[in-house]
């Protein structure tokens, strides 16, 4: 673990370690932007934590944020670097609850639930490992009102989503939803089903979610 600029961090991706020598903004307004599309600013979830980059800047707008990261090395940063009103959760978010595999390819900080090919392990044998890590549904987690969601778990996106279905019926929150390239299109038809829209899309990739009835 080291620091950089005062954010603690432990294998941080290229991109990260730029934006915070650089000083800039972490998502370039992104978590600010989905504030103001909110009616209150109660409970912000934080869904893949990572470094609390984007946990306290819910903070600076929402009475409470809930952070989740799984990587113990990770949420030791998380950790050190969250704001008084962030709670964090050493926990994974999905569609079922108890001990799940974590899997990494990369040295870089990035971990993912869903097991790598053998082809890949093979290549990428000098820095694969796994860890095993416990998953909550949030529906049985999260209690009180909640405003703002961002889902940013390296494809298990749709997994945590089911998880909170009823989360997102009954308060009908901002949702920021990572959708990369050949992610499953379950998220997308979730959402437009429950009456969601999208209204801005950060990176290519960062798609910020509204329902039709709750435009603030």
């Amino acid at each position: 673990m080291y620091e950089i600029n005062g954010t603690w961090v432990n294998n941080p991706s290229a991109s990260v370690v730029d934006i915070l020598e650089s000083g800039r903004e972490y998502h370039a307004g992104m978590i600010h932007y989905a504030s103001t599309l909110c009616k209150q600013h109660r409970i912000a979830l934080d869904v893949g934590g990572c470094y609390g980059l984007t946990a306290n800047q819910m903070a600076d707008t929402f009475t409470e944020v809930h952070s989740f990261e799984p990587n113990p090395d990770t949420y030791e940063c998380l950790v050190r670097n969250a704001k008084q009103n962030v709670i964090c959760h050493n926990l994974g978010v999905s569609s079922t609850e108890g001990e799940k595999k974590l899997y990494y390819t990369n040295n870089d900080g990035t971990a993912r639930y869903e097991r790598p090919s053998n082809e890949l392990i093979m290549y990428r044998r000098a820095t694969y490992k796994q860890i095993d890590t416990y998953t909550v549904i949030l529906d049985r987690f999260v209690s009180g009102n909640v405003d703002l969601i961002k889902f940013d778990i390296e494809k298990h996106e749709e997994y945590a989503l089911r998880g909170c279905l009823k989360i997102v019926a009954r308060d009908k929150p901002v949702i920021i939803m990572e959708r990369k390239p050949k992610t499953p299109e379950y998220t997308h038809l979730a959402l437009t089903l429950m009456g969601y829209e999208v209204d801005k899309i950060y990176r290519g990739k960062d798609y910020i979610y509204v329902h039709r009835n709750s435009v603030a």
